[in-house]
């Protein structure tokens, strides 16, 4: 027998297109509540750091250097 963990990875920050971005792993195994206190928190964070039009890692570049980037 094994045992079987369920739960949620939290990702953010990536993005498709001409120059992709994979997402940086924000939690590895959350439960329920701690997804949706994370979303709620990246929402928050997004909303208050954001300009007009801005996207997701645009933002997220002020704040987090990403590690495969350099």
């Amino acid at each position: 027998m094994k045992e079987v963990e369920s739960g949620y990875r939290v990702m953010l920050g990536g993005k498709l297109g001409r120059h992709p971005r994979l997402a940086a792993v924000i939690l590895k195994m959350a439960d329920e509540k701690q997804l949706w206190a994370s979303l709620e928190a990246a929402i928050k964070f997004f909303m208050e750091n954001s300009r007009n039009r801005e996207r997701w890692p645009a933002v997220l570049a002020l704040f987090y250097r990403w590690p495969y980037l350099t």
